[in-house]
């Protein structure tokens, strides 16, 4: 039998909704309700993340979602979830459903302290940004992932601030070899503003990440982070301190980080953002301490009324303390994106990745094209 052409699929359905959408604004109760759905079609050369014996594929991603948000005089919730299907020309057995949940809470319990609530959940079989990607382990596995956050605020004057919060993070994985991370942590932050121009604060930050089954690691940072606005439209954030780490093997260390990002408004239509990051830390995929640094700059720009483009840069170069494992990560995304109503989005993407590795079996180069069409009921 011979099969469909996923593409076909993908033109039809966009033509249909461009020429019969209509956006409609839901309300029940005290919620606004939007709802969407999309439709993507991929080629991807390397649906395996290795670099021998490579497997590539047409890949129809159809997706629903809903988002609801309230807004009364003194708190707001905000919900959202999305439901993805994943369907493979050609190795189907890699047929996939991905979800998405999101709960923002903020309440003002008077005029100077206000409490806030988050939690994200996702499930998914594969990196969704160069981010997720640095520095994990090599291959094709589902991953689960839970990030709890509550935070308390209090305005002390007009110029100073302090905030307390404390966090949560689960990691669980389908391989076999890969064990689960689970992150607790708390931190304070002390805020100085000095105008609307400059700001100041002080940190420290307390996080106790744990395997099962493994060991666990313990980090206490201290540092600083301002914002200065060099322009109405320029500012730079910075970010300097310490870690003082005790590893998963119980060893000490005391490591400098450092984070900088310009971000800079060039105009209405365009804007551009760069960042540097260098740290030790933990992360979620090894019982191992993590150091590296990485780069990456952001550009979008309105073309037109109905159409903008943006491109994405980023690099990490990453070593892992113990095992001597060191990754390079080059990755570069450009996207076109096109209203064709106000509910009717379509988009074009193209994306080159590329790991190399003191390990082969962790090499991988991949490109990703995909056409998309989003529609908001």
């Amino acid at each position: 039998m011979m099969k469909s052409k996923p593409w076909i699929t993908l033109i039809i359905i966009l033509a249909l909704s461009v020429c019969q959408a209509r956006a409609y604004a839901h309300k029940i109760g005290a919620f606004d309700v939007n709802l969407s759905g999309s439709l993507r079609e991929s080629f991807d050369d390397n649906i395996t993340f290795i670099k021998e014996n490579k497997k590539e594929d047409f890949i129809t991603s159809a997706k629903v979602g809903i988002e609801a948000a309230y807004e009364g005089k003194t708190r707001g919730l905000k919900l959202s979830a999305s439901i993805l299907q994943n369907t493979f020309l050609d190795y189907t057995g890699y047929n996939s459903l991905a979800e998405d949940f999101t709960a923002d809470f903020i309440n003002e319990l008077s005029k100077y302290d206000r409490i806030f609530l988050s939690d994200t959940y996702s499930r998914a079989e594969e990196p969704r940004s160069f981010e997720d990607a640095f520095g994990s382990t090599a291959g094709r596995y589902s991953i689960q992932k839970n990030e709890f956050s509550f935070g308390y605020a209090r305005e002390i004057s007009s110029q100073y601030g302090l905030t307390a919060r404390y966090s949560n993070a689960v990691n669980t994985y389908s391989g076999q070899d890969m064990a689960d991370s689970y992150l607790n942590s708390l931190g304070l932050q002390f805020g100085y503003r000095e105008s609307s121009e400059f700001s100041l604060s002080g940190t420290y930050d307390f996080t106790y990440r744990f395997f099962d089954p493994g060991s666990h690691a313990v980090t206490n940072s201290l540092g600083a982070l301002a914002r200065a606005y060099l322009t109405t439209r320029l500012y730079l954030d910075a970010l300097t301190g310490v870690s003082f780490l005790t590893s998963y093997d119980k060893n000490n260390y005391v490591k400098p980080y450092l984070g900088i990002a310009v971000t800079d408004e060039f105009d209405e239509n365009t804007r551009g953002t760069i960042s540097l990051t260098k740290r030790y830390d933990t992360n979620a995929y090894s019982q191992d301490l993590f150091g590296y640094w990485r780069a990456s700059c952001a550009l979008t720009r309105k073309l037109t009324q109905r159409a903008d483009t943006e491109c994405s840069l980023f690099f990490g170069d990453g070593e892992y303390k113990s095992s001597d494992v060191r990754d390079k990560l080059f990755g570069i995304n450009l996207g076109l994106n096109y209203d064709f109503k106000d509910n009717v989005r379509g988009g074009l993407s193209c994306g080159y990745s590329r790991v190399d590795s003191n390990q082969s079996s962790r090499e991988y180069a991949k490109n990703l094209v995909s056409a998309s069409l989003t529609v908001k009921f």
